[in-house]
Parts: structure tokens; sequence; C-alpha cells
């Protein structure tokens, strides 16, 4: 999972720039595609939030990850396996289908659906995306976006006519890019997850151990596939997260043991040393790692998965931890 993670987070950096256009429909209202022909496409959006399944990097094609669903069972198991919050509206599944799309964007430039349009044959749905910033709206000046990985998805209804053919999602305006990915149907999601979930409602806590005692660190960003809901949260990064916390004192070359609570322990651990601009990975033997040798303050990201037991692929997950030590 970790490659397709890293491709990913390429995929934010060239989202962080400045595009503009007009405003996409408020959650429960129609909107015009913004143009005219026989492929083009009336959206209802349903809802708009920053969330994403928890297992969005192993199942996403491109940072992108589209579902369609065309009844009320499959649409409220979505909404769940989405993360998305409240209750489900009722819909009306005779004449219309429902397309969740999830993608990541940047945090201060939140995307918008500008148009859906189909090609002639409609077995592909282009969806169009635009960036507009409440500063850019007063101002008209350029603004810069952050090239954090902020999670988003999208859920709008469609004819179900139109969209009955249709196999692939293109989108555009997307970074730069135009990515092409497989319309997938509730059944690929459900068999992924079917039966698997985690327990509670969020990670675990985790600690590192010092001479034999134990020190809470602060949980980051997240996925998580809970028992009831999955759920994504992004925050910011270690150094941010950990601003006014007293550092853990070590001697130097110390060993340090990480720990996280509860069954299942996750799959896979790795420890990062976030330096200046750098993150530098840090070797881990049996939960253990060494403090510096040189006297100062060091900020550590601790990130773990866990994946299905069937299917290793299939990630369940993840979380990041931050602390922060002081070697005297």
């Amino acid at each position: 999972m970790r490659s397709k993670v890293m491709i990913l987070m390429a995929l934010v950096a060239m989202i962080g720039s400045v595009l503009s256009g007009c405003g996409q429909p408020e959650p429960g209202q129609s909107g015009p595609n913004g143009g005219e022909g026989q492929g083009d496409v009336a959206i209802q959006l349903i809802a708009t939030e920053k969330v994403l399944p928890a297992d969005f990097y192993d199942r996403a094609e491109q940072g992108v990850l589209a579902t369609k669903v065309t009844d009320q069972a499959a649409f409220e198991s979505q909404w769940t396996y989405y993360g998305l919050e409240g209750t489900p509206p009722e819909r009306e599944w005779a004449d219309e289908a429902v397309i969740f799309l999830g993608v990541i964007e940047s945090g201060s430039c939140p995307y918008e659906i500008e148009t859906l349009q189909f090609n002639e044959e409609q077995t592909e749905l282009a969806v169009r995306l635009k960036i507009e910033t409440e500063m850019e709206l007063k101002t008209d000046l350029a603004v810069v976006c952050t090239d954090d990985d902020t999670p988003r998805t999208f859920v709008f209804a469609v004819y179900a006519d139109q969209i009955a053919e249709t196999e692939w999602v293109v989108l555009e305006n997307f970074g730069g890019l135009t990515p092409k990915v497989e319309l997938q149907t509730v059944e690929d999601n459900e068999k992924a997850t079917a039966g698997q979930a985690l327990p509670g409602s969020e990670p675990p806590a985790a600690f590192i151990e010092v001479n034999g005692k134990r020190h809470e660190t602060v949980l980051g960003t997240y996925c998580w596939s809970g028992e009831k809901e999955g759920i994504c949260v992004d925050t910011a990064g270690p150094v941010q997260l950990l601003e006014g916390k007293e550092p853990v004192e070590v001697q130097p070359g110390e060993t340090i043991r990480l720990m996280i609570e509860g069954k299942p322990q996750p799959s896979d651990m790795e420890l990062i040393l976030v330096q200046d601009d750098q993150h530098i990975p840090i070797e881990v033997k049996d939960d253990q790692f060494t403090a510096p040798q040189e006297k100062g303050v060091y900020y550590y990201s601790l990130g773990a998965w866990w994946k299905a037991e069937e299917n290793p692929d299939v990630s369940l997950g993840d979380a990041f931890y931050a602390f922060v030590i002081k070697v005297i």
C-alpha cells in the first residue's frame, strides 16, 4: 500500500495549483451542467464532505474511487462505507442512479463539480471539476493551494437510463491530470470489506516506553473501518500537532519501545523522523528504536496499517501518531 500512498501524495502535489470557475448546486438541489448537447447531464448534488472510505488508498485508481448504486439498500451501505455523516436520505429509484465519487484535494482549495457529460455511446461519464476559493471570490487574487492530501467525497444523482451502460468515469481539471477510472458497482466494495470491521470508532492509543515508563502519543490523520461506520480524519502534521507538548526526555542512544493498545495489532508500522523539510525513515526492530546520539529535540511520525486477514491487499484502517523526544 505504501507505493499507492506515495503515488497519491504526488498527485496531491500536482493538485496544489489555482483554478477558478462558477459555483455548484448546494446539496439537495439540481443544477445545470453548463453546456448543451445530447451527452449533457443535469446533476442533483446529494452530499459533499471531507471523508473517504478507510481502504481508499488500496482501492483508488490515480487518486479516484467511483461507485454506482441503484437501490436504497446499496445507497445506505455506501453512505456508511464512504464515512458520510447523518442518515442517508430516501431516494426515488424508478428513474435515477447515484454516484459516490471519492477524490483527494487541496485542503485550502476544495473541489466542486462544474459539469457532467456522457460520450456518444454513454460508456464514459466526464466529470469536470473546478476550484473556487473564498479569497478569489472577494479579491480576484490568485491563491496558492496547499499540497496536503485532504479527503473529498461527492454524492450525486443522475438519470438511471443514461448511466446504465457507463463503465468509466473521466475526471477533468483534476490537478492538471485527466484520470480515467472504472465505475465500480456496490458489489465490488461490499466484497472487499464484507464481514470485516475493526473495533471502536477510531484507532487505538499508541505509546512510547522509555526506561519502563509509558508516554502517550498524539493521534493524527487516520482512516478507520469501525463496526458501525467507516471514517477518515485529516489533521495537521506532527510538528503542528505537538505544538505546546513537553518533549519526553531521553539519554543519547537510549532504547525506545513503540506500543499500540488492543487487538488486532497493526499489520505494518513505519517510523519517520521529521527534521526540517526532511522525512527520514528510522529502523525499527522488535518494536524498538534507538534515540539519536546528539542532543536536541526530535519529532517523529509513527504510521500503522491494519489489513484484512483474508486479503492483505485490502486495508481496514491506518493511523499516524506523533511524538517528540529531547535528547539531554
